[in-house]
């Protein structure tokens, strides 16, 4: 399956929406979209990840990594409402301990 990544809006929150598997190749999309976000000033920025079904190590270096930019800025990466193996992933990984994880686009 591929990835498809839609863009909206939580209020004044932008949500990135992936959907399918962050995987290889794919996770080059994502890198991009969220690059773009580095260099505005929204205080909080959202990954929605409830249709995501895989992301491999490649996907979360790209999370850390925009972590880091977008914590160095006093600002925020929010993951909204991770399922199963990607919900597991991030509590073995320890990163529900840098970055904040909300089950539903509503607690942004």
């Amino acid at each position: 399956m591929s990835l498809k990544i839609k863009m909206k809006k939580h209020g004044v929150i932008p949500v990135v929406a992936l959907v399918g598997e962050a995987v290889g190749q794919e996770v080059a999309k994502i890198s991009k979209k969220l690059e773009a976000f580095l260099k505005t000033d929204d205080p909080v920025i959202a990954v929605d990840l409830s249709e995501t079904t895989v992301i491999d190590s490649y996907g979360l270096g790209v999370f850390v990594f925009t972590w880091k930019q977008i914590a160095s800025q006093n600002r925020q990466l929010v993951f909204v409402n991770p399922q199963g193996f990607i919900r597991n992933l991030f509590e073995g990984t320890n990163l529900t301990k840098i970055i904040r994880v909300v089950e539903s686009i509503e607690e942004l």
